[in-house]
């Protein structure tokens, strides 16, 4: 038996079941009196299948490499951080998790990148936007996430020496499939 099975069965056996759990089965009760059920799940196998999917969730989240834990972390501990002037705003952190985890696990599961990510720096701009940068060899990137819906959002990148006067500069629409592009680029050779 697996641990995740194992984990399903004590869970269903000892009816420790949440309430999403309690709900299908009730929905479950009321579509068999409607004769319109599925009768091959039954409602512990559906508790069952919900508490395991919960457990894969966590295993997925466990399984992510170190880099996507640091960053994530760092974005967490932002607001308490004694190193910046202004606390971000919960839009902006909310906008840089969604955004960058999903990009730094992309890159993380490639396997044609063999390059490490650098460490981003993480800090605030004086509204409570958050800005994540990147910096190897000559090439710069930024993420920056604005504080608020209404602030612009964008990615920033330059190639060149020195990086103030880039040969190579422009501006990109922020979402974590342009971050995924634009990190890439950062570690190609």
């Amino acid at each position: 038996m697996s641990a995740l099975g194992g984990i399903a069965d004590f869970v269903t056996t000892t009816e420790a079941v949440s309430m999403t759990g309690v709900n299908q089965m009730d929905e479950y009760l009321r579509e068999v009196g409607k004769g319109r059920a599925d009768t091959r799940n039954t409602p512990k196998e559906v508790a069952s299948q919900n508490v395991a999917m919960a457990q894969l969730v966590q295993l997925e989240r466990l399984l992510l490499p170190l880099s996507v834990l640091a960053v994530e972390g760092q974005l967490e501990s932002l607001p308490d951080s004694e190193d910046i002037e202004v606390k971000p705003t919960n839009w902006a952190r909310f906008y840089a998790k969604r955004t960058v985890i999903p990009a730094y696990a992309a890159i993380s599961k490639d396997r044609q990148i063999q390059v490490l990510l650098p460490s981003p720096t993480i800090g605030t701009d004086d509204a409570g936007g958050i800005m994540v940068s990147w910096v190897l060899g000559e090439k710069y990137l930024l993420a920056n996430f604005g504080a608020t819906t209404q602030s612009k959002s964008f990615i920033y990148f330059e190639e060149g020496t020195p990086l103030l006067y880039a040969e190579l500069h422009d501006v990109e629409v922020l979402d974590d499939a342009h971050l995924s592009n634009r990190l890439r680029w950062l570690v190609a050779q």
